[in-house]
């Protein structure tokens, strides 16, 4: 199970990591980008997951496509990573 959810944390890191060191102004779409690698996580480790957590992949994904649009709206918020997770 963590060969599947190794890859999208890695990837997270690194998106994080490049944000952070080379557009800090572009921080406002990692909640954006988090949620819809956590939502690829879930899918990829569809097969050892219980079936119920597929909604909760979906319902990062569409979150996070709705955080990504918000992002241009303002900068990092923590209310746009906080409460769909806290509601998730």
């Amino acid at each position: 199970m963590a060969q599947a959810l190794l890859p999208a944390a890695l990837a997270g890191a690194s998106i994080a990591a490049a944000h952070y060191r080379f557009a800090p102004e572009a921080m406002g779409l990692l909640p954006g980008l988090m949620q819809i690698l956590i939502a690829l996580d879930l899918f990829s480790a569809g097969a050892w997951l219980p079936t119920s957590l597929r909604m909760a992949g979906v319902w990062y994904f569409l979150v996070g496509i709705g955080s990504l649009i918000l992002a241009s709206t303002g900068g990092l918020s923590p209310w746009r990573m906080g409460l769909p997770f806290g509601l998730g």
